[in-house]
């Protein structure tokens, strides 16, 4: 029909696409590992073309996973954040009373800090860690509540079945019938390099899952040395080496970038939608291949120190301007009994290693004169550093890793050096200083990182932090158990400017098999949603993430907590409330 453009079909697939460029010469190439970066390089080009659909962007992913199960009250579970102090379980502990005994204590989060929390009714009770300070990459502090103007907590959400990997596996993955997080994100972007995860520490990299076949770049940890094998290694798809000295040969690069461009040349060439894009990508796609690797090379040890320096001033817990208010403000002695009764609640992550540090704060702020003093957290520091750099640079929209134990630590009388996230034995003492230093470190890193990706592109990022629950504290503090009902989530983004909490707990619960206790520390109770009252499950911790990441809900039955207004993201339930009674027997 005259006036009537030409129906050209749908867009053909990356495998398809690969096919045509095939023709040009482009698969025999694939014995050289060289040959296989380009390939790859050139392969997101067109996957970016290809998803210029004129649809909405997703937001940029960054999921932080803490295998594991660590306590979460010190950070983003707040027992009562809008009314008095809770009747808090007496093992859930943020700093030391009077008697020296543990006690749940908050500060208040007012306007006076956030402009934003417009009346008392906005106002928070956060745990006490967030009155401490944190460093910043300039060598000063700022107060750690800062990060609190871009953050929403979601707490009370009961995952209904025990269990590490399947639950940490449903943070970003809750059916398995249904893309992850992590592929819906990556289904929707026009980055070269989709997605990226690291698979070491348990970490639910494995449950990746796209609806049109985008693949994962998969990192074997972030707690690697070596950038090369951290940012290029992924390309390599046969496992072969990419040599430093042949990548730093741009005139031996030069034969393969253009066979690879004329490739590129050949199919925008074609009738295919799409092609002028692609076409108009190719000079963008030379400065990615030629320079654009180098740039990462040398970037990346740079950024991983940055963030190394924050981790290690964070472990100065004894220094007057980075003390914890009421923790390590004063000295923390260790057990002063012999009996398993007294040395009990001062167990360090191992059954029957108990630690007799005079002074327990000496177990992070130490110095082994190392370029990183104090207790580390490396995989930290690389997660950033990786996560930076690919963001800033729009080779990635989705980042993913899973956090390891806080190492280098120094327990007298125990031989752990490290502490892990499923602290079945860990006393109520040294996981009040351990996680008070590791919540905090992660605090700077993420101040930095906001700071660094600047305004814009920090409005465009969202910034997930799960585990599969929180803790069952025992009676004894001789350590704890796990949550499967106390599971909790925090979100950070630019897109956030007013913070707040949803998701309603008990403000008494007895365990009938690990505490006798009437007490509260975070067990999921029903929350008004949908015209009900039920209990949140992993449906609606997702939806409410894939609702600021703009893309389709994991869960389609299952509503978002949050939405997103031309005021920014306010919430689209109740906010949280603490009451009531409930018991397992």
């Amino acid at each position: 029909m005259r006036g009537r453009k030409k129906d050209r079909g749908p867009l053909p697939s990356r495998r398809q696409a690969m096919a045509m460029m095939g023709s040009c010469a482009l698969y025999p190439w694939l014995r050289r590992p060289i040959d296989v970066l380009v390939q790859a390089l050139v392969d997101g080009v067109i996957h970016k073309a290809q998803a210029a659909t004129g649809a909405p962007a997703p937001r940029n992913y960054i999921y932080i996973a803490l295998p594991g199960g660590p306590c979460r009250w010190y950070w983003d579970m707040p027992l009562n954040p809008y009314a008095d102090a809770p009747n808090a379980h007496p093992m859930v502990g943020t700093r030391l009373g009077a008697d020296g005994k543990p006690a749940y204590a908050t500060i208040l989060v007012d306007n006076n800090k956030i402009p934003t929390l417009a009346s008392p009714a906005d106002f928070l009770r956060m745990p006490s860690l967030w009155g401490a300070n944190i460093p910043t990459s300039g060598g000063g502090t700022v107060e750690m509540w800062r990060i609190l103007a871009n953050m929403v907590m979601i707490r009370g959400i009961d995952m209904q079945v025990d269990g590490h990997a399947l639950n940490s596996n449903k943070q970003i993955r809750p059916l398995d019938a249904r893309p992850s997080l992590t592929g819906l994100v990556a289904d929707a972007s026009s980055a070269r390099i989709p997605a990226v995860g690291s698979v070491g520490g348990n970490s639910p990299a494995s449950v990746y899952k796209s609806a049109r076949g985008v693949g994962q770049v998969r990192l074997s940890s972030t707690k690697i040395s070596d950038p090369l094998s951290v940012i290029l290694g992924p390309f390599n798809r046969r496992g072969g080496e990419v040599s430093s000295a042949y990548l730093g040969r741009r005139q031996a690069m030069e034969g393969v970038i253009q066979a690879a461009l004329t490739s590129l040349s050949a199919y925008a060439s074609s009738q295919n939608p799409g092609s002028q894009e692609l076409f108009a990508m190719r000079h963008e796609a030379q400065n990615l291949i030629t320079i654009g690797v180098a740039e990462v090379v040398a970037g990346f040890a740079v950024l991983k120190d940055k963030y190394m320096k924050l981790v290690s001033a964070s472990s100065r817990v004894m220094d007057p301007a980075m003390q914890i208010p009421g923790l390590t403000d004063r000295v923390v002695p260790g057990p002063a009994g012999s009996g398993a009764d007294a040395l009990g609640p001062f167990q360090s992550g191992t059954d029957g290693n108990f630690v007799r540090n005079a002074d327990l704060r000496t177990a992070v702020h130490h110095s082994d004169g190392g370029a990183y003093p104090g207790a580390q957290i490396e995989e930290l520091a690389g997660g950033f550093a990786i996560a930076e750099i690919l963001l800033k640079n729009g080779y990635s929209s989705s980042v993913l890793w899973a956090q390891g134990s806080v190492d280098n630590l120094r327990f007298d009388g125990a031989s752990d050096t490290e502490y892990g996230f499923d602290p079945h034995f860990g006393g109520v003492y040294p996981d009040m200083v351990v996680m008070a230093f590791f919540y905090r470190a992660l605090a700077a890193c993420l101040y930095e990182f906001s700071l660094s990706l600047g305004p814009a592109l920090f409005k465009e990022t969202v910034v997930h932090i799960s585990s599969e629950y929180s803790r069952t504290p025992e009676d004894t503090g001789h350590g704890t158990q796990h949550g499967p009902r106390t599971n909790c989530c925090s979100i950070f983004s630019g897109a956030i400017t007013k913070p707040f909490v949803v998701g309603n707990v008990f403000e008494a619960w007895k365990d009938g098999f690990y505490t006798k206790i009437d007490a509260n520390w975070g067990v999921a109770a029903p929350t008004s949603i949908d015209g009900a009252n039920q209990v949140l499950g992993i449906g609606h911790s997702t939806s409410s993430v894939a609702e600021l990441l703009r893309v389709a809900r994991p869960v389609t039955n299952a509503s978002s907590l949050v939405r997103e207004s031309s005021g920014g993201v306010v919430p689209a339930v109740e906010l949280a409330k603490t009451g009531g009674q409930g018991e397992r027997s």
